[in-house]
């Protein structure tokens, strides 16, 4: 009898403790500005409530709190500029273990290749890395670059990511320069909203002018972009994003488009396919998602990555070195020869399959994490 009472209050308990709101965690968020970035803490959140329940509780820690207004239900300064946002974020990252989950969102935010990317990374997000790897919870960085990692960076960063669950990283060299047991390789979160079908409704006129949507590489348009920009025109511009010091817009006005399209024309509500040349990663991604056929002039590892990830490794360069007569004939070819588009989707379908897997072994891994947290709470 007692055994059993006993059995029976176990059960129970385990039932209100699943049954009980989740709280959630999201460290490293940027800007919504930033079309990618914002992008990037949509997918966390979209993953985390597929994992987790779709009403848990989120609280997200971002440089730009203000734009996040609304997507979330508590938003905290990253980068706090007075006491009490002071207080506000330093007592969030040292109670971390009352979460139940905490998740960095992807990106390419841990790079400490030269003193400028090193001092950004250093005070706005190793604070929340150093926070996330003594939490008593479940901690999960979802798939992103990291790196460069100059010593001393590589050191401190690898001890910190080490106690970390587990890691997911989206491309090959991130994986080589960690070489840590609790990383694993997927595809960024971006890859799981480019559909094989997309754009299938959507026409396409090859007399539509090209777009480019460009920014500054080293506080500059590198001589390749700026010889192919008067290569291709005339075009028309896209930027992508105008937050603070990655605000693309001086950079689109130096290459002259005839106009700049909105996120609406291109991105949310495109009325035919357009061939897209894009420097930003989730720039491109976002035009791929949306029908579109797009070359990436790609300035850090990532974009590599998802080209490859995508079966597009042929339509990414470096835009430091990229030429400009091989990308325009890239840009003329996927204008006016209707094999050559559609080799182009018939690449992105191949890669469904693999690109699908991935994203759900992520969420699935998530799931068994957070179980087993349960299991062991409930036996303890």
């Amino acid at each position: 009898m007692i055994l059993a009472s006993c059995a029976h209050m176990a059960r129970m308990g385990s039932m209100e403790s699943s049954d009980m709101m989740k709280q959630i965690a999201i460290l490293h968020g940027y800007s919504a500005t930033n079309k990618g970035d914002g992008l990037l803490v949509d997918l966390a959140i979209e993953m985390a409530r597929r994992a987790v329940g779709e009403d848990a509780q989120i609280t997200l820690a971002a440089n730009h709190p203000q734009t996040f207004a609304g997507v979330v239900g508590t938003v905290i300064d990253s980068a706090p500029r007075t006491a009490g946002g002071i207080r506000e974020y330093l007592n969030f990252l040292a109670t971390l273990s009352r979460f139940d989950l905490v998740l960095g969102v992807g990106g390419g935010y841990l790079r400490f290749g030269n003193m400028e990317s090193a001092v950004k990374a250093a005070i706005v997000h190793l604070p929340q890395l150093a926070a996330a790897s003594r939490a008593k919870t479940t901690t999960a960085y979802l798939p992103q670059s990291i790196g460069p990692l100059r010593w001393p960076a590589r050191a401190v960063v690898r001890v910190l990511l080490r106690r970390i669950d587990v890691v997911w990283l989206r491309d090959d060299r991130s994986m080589g320069e960690l070489d840590l047991p609790n990383t694993r390789r997927s595809v960024d979160l971006a890859l799981g909203k480019i559909a094989a079908q997309r754009g299938a409704r959507l026409g396409f006129e090859s007399s539509d002018l090209p777009v480019l949507s460009v920014r500054y590489v080293d506080h500059e348009i590198t001589d390749p972009l700026l010889a192919f920009s008067n290569l291709l025109r005339p075009f028309e511009g896209y930027v992508q994003s105008t937050a603070g010091a990655n605000d693309d817009r001086p950079a689109t006005s130096a290459t002259s488009p005839t106009r700049v399209l909105s996120r609406e024309q291109l991105i949310t509500s495109p009325s035919r396919r357009r061939v897209v040349v894009a420097v930003r990663m989730h720039a491109a991604l976002m035009a791929l998602a949306a029908g579109h056929y797009v070359v990436h002039l790609a300035y850090e590892r990532k974009g590599f990555a998802a080209f490859r990830d995508l079966g597009l490794p042929e339509y990414v360069h470096n835009v430091r070195t990229f030429d400009p007569k091989l990308v325009y004939r890239q840009v003329e070819e996927l204008r006016q020869s209707s094999v050559a588009r559609r080799n182009y989707d018939e690449s992105i379908a191949r890669s469904t399959v693999s690109r699908t897997d991935a994203m759900e072994s992520v969420e699935a891994d998530l799931r068994q994490r957070l179980r087993r947290t349960e299991l062991g709470d409930d036996l303890g």
